[in-house]
């Protein structure tokens, strides 16, 4: 505990339990420098959108809105904590032995990890199993409806929602490909999704189901390049067969009659690069197909 010794004006000084003596006056001149940059600061945020508006403009239109979020969110945590501190207090005194346990683990290690592991585990570990859409903004706009997708953006005023008909009716005009398929598109063997395509290119993620393949068929104007990711493929290659494993790739020209077939019991994920004159899905001869397919 602190004393303060006063027997002499000029030597006035404040003695600390661990024995170490500061100096009246340097403690009151600490505390004064703390005091002057901290309200200097808060009058520079003040001042600064006068001095020099144009770069605020933009974030006072948002601040009361930040302001009432922030508030909100820390209104809820607080109604969430005291809900899970009470049910974790009865769950300790409760005599059903599951609930007594469930609560004691909670206590023991929930509350044990320090928060900023905690912190790295949300951010880190269920980031890549729940995945965030991509960011959408829109600055200066109202009454807006926006429909993100994967394959497409659309923006329509709230009163031209039914309008949207429209729109795929130019696309079917125009023989776009989206009016016809996504970007994912189901089949009875698996899935495929386009990643990128270009002028004389195309490249899709293949997965095949366990079991499943692909039918027998050739194509005119395209060669393709596939690459195993993970699992095995069955690649018939004109007169060939042969295996291909992970990180290992097979090329079929033009012409040729190829199948993919999955012989594993996990999927088969590979990624096909198409390279060619014309990459319409429409440019496939099938000879065999399990699914009845033509």
């Amino acid at each position: 505990m602190a004393e303060i010794d006063r027997s002499s004006p000029q030597k006035t000084r404040i003695e600390i339990s661990d024995g170490a003596l500061i100096p009246e006056k340097e403690q009151r001149a600490t505390f004064t420098a703390w005091r002057i940059s901290f309200f200097g600061a808060i009058a520079l945020l003040v001042l600064l959108p006068f001095i020099s508006p144009e770069p605020y403009r933009s974030i006072i239109v948002f601040l009361p809105d930040g302001i009432l979020q922030t508030f909100k969110v820390t209104v809820l945590s607080i109604i969430f904590s005291l809900i899970l501190g009470l049910f974790t207090g009865l769950g300790r005194i409760s005599r059903i032995k599951i609930i007594n346990r469930i609560a004691t683990v909670y206590v023991e290690v929930i509350r044990g990890i320090p928060l900023l592991v905690q912190l790295f585990y949300i951010y880190y570990a269920l980031g890549k199993i729940v995945q965030v859409p991509r960011l959408v903004a829109a600055v200066g706009v109202d009454s807006l409806m926006i429909v993100d997708t994967p394959d497409a953006l659309l923006v329509a005023h709230q009163d031209r929602v039914q309008d949207v008909k429209k729109a795929a009716q130019q696309l079917k005009l125009a023989q776009h490909p989206t009016h016809l398929l996504h970007r994912t598109v189901v089949r009875p063997w698996g899935t495929y999704t386009v990643l990128e395509e270009g002028q004389g290119f195309k490249i899709k993620r293949i997965v095949v189901k366990p079991g499943a393949s692909l039918s027998l068929q050739m194509h005119y104007h395209r060669s393709e390049h596939w690459i195993v990711v993970s699992g095995t493929a069955m690649v018939v290659n004109g007169e060939q067969e042969s295996l291909v494993r992970t990180n290992e790739s097979t090329f079929i020209p033009a012409g040729h009659k190829h199948r993919l077939e999955n012989p594993g019991r996990v999927d088969l994920v590979m990624i096909e690069v198409q390279s060619g004159s014309y990459l319409g899905e429409d440019d496939i001869v099938r000879f065999e197909d399990k699914y009845g397919r033509g």
